[in-house]
């Protein structure tokens, strides 16, 4: 989760409603950086927009992506 973003201020406001459990949010500075993060079991989801999923999609080996 990028610091400061409209993502994290969305998923803020999801937890300010009580959801159960609550979303743990972690920083994610960098997009690139989710990779290992999945792969390494750090986080269960990472929450970006369309362009910035794509741009991972394409630095992630074929054998990640299927």
């Amino acid at each position: 989760m990028r610091p400061g973003s409209v993502s994290q201020d969305l998923l803020q406001k999801l937890n300010n409603t009580g959801l159960q459990p609550p979303i743990r949010l972690r920083d994610l500075n960098q997009v690139v950086d989710a990779n290992g993060m999945l792969a390494s079991d750090a986080v269960d989801a990472v929450f970006a927009d369309d362009i910035q999923l794509d741009f991972l999609l394409k630095q992630l080996p074929k054998s990640a992506t299927g």
